[in-house]
């Protein structure tokens, strides 16, 4: 196979991954290393930094972000805005453990230390195939659908999937792509039960239990957001089934 060109722009808040990450690369690759830290701000929105870092990713970068389940709802904002940029993939440095919950959580593809740089230029090569072929099938129906039904209004809470943001009265905050995709189902299922499996298999598109409690972490990630905007937590847990929505909790006297 031919050798694809490749800058590397590392994303990491461990000093020694930068000299783990060239051991694997082939000579003259550019790597650029930046702090994951501090990509979100206190809204949950990219902050300064987390821009500066979707700026910095040019046509031919392949971003490589130090992933951890804990820090993957601040991630999945930075690579939903680096994505808006451009067509490269956004893969994900793990433990081998953790691999299904990265590509769950919105990796394009997962790499664990040490890798073949064969093995990165491939699944460049294999991404930006699926892209070109995604792009060119969607197109037209996207742009028959780009008004349609991006908004969702239930029980005072509204929902804006084009803008990936939640509203209560005046009020309003930014969601990740993911939490948004988990509260836009429950909306459209309102007052009716919505299983753990069930949320898995048409939120994150799996059909395997996972052996993690994700689902319930972006459920409290999902409720700390409504309860920031005066709605309550909107979500309640059904013991033993699942998650039900019942919209803002009236907080007048």
């Amino acid at each position: 196979m031919e050798a694809t060109t490749v800058q590397v722009l590392l994303v990491s808040d461990d000093p020694e991954m930068e000299g783990r990450v060239r051991s694997c690369l082939r000579k003259g690759t550019t790597v650029v290393c930046r702090p994951a830290d501090g990509v979100v701000d206190a809204t949950g929105s990219l902050s300064e930094h987390g821009r500066d870092i979707a700026e910095d990713v040019g046509q031919d970068t392949v971003v490589l972000i130090e992933w951890t389940f804990g820090s993957a709802p601040d991630l999945n904002v930075l690579t939903h805005a680096v994505r808006e940029r451009r067509l490269g993939p956004c893969i994900m440095l793990c433990d081998r453990m953790e691999r299904p919950e990265a590509l769950a959580a919105g990796a394009d593809a997962v790499l664990t230390l040490p890798f073949d740089p064969a093995h990165l230029e491939a699944l460049i090569l294999a991404h930006r195939r699926l892209v070109h072929v995604v792009e060119r099938s969607v197109r037209h129906e996207l742009g028959e659908a780009r008004d349609t039904n991006t908004v969702l209004e239930v029980g005072g809470v509204r929902l804006d999937r084009s803008t990936l943001t939640v509203g209560h009265r005046e009020r309003e905050t930014r969601v990740t792509p993911r939490e948004s995709g988990l509260l836009a189902y429950l909306m459209q299922n309102a007052e009716r039960v919505c299983t753990r499996e069930e949320l898995l298999a048409k939120v994150w598109g799996i059909a395997f239990d996972t052996g993690t409690n994700m689902v319930d972490v972006y459920v409290f990630f999902v409720r700390r957001k409504l309860n920031a905007l005066g709605a309550g937590e909107g979500i309640v847990t059904v013991r033993g089934s699942g998650y039900r929505f019942v919209g803002a909790v009236a907080s007048e006297a």
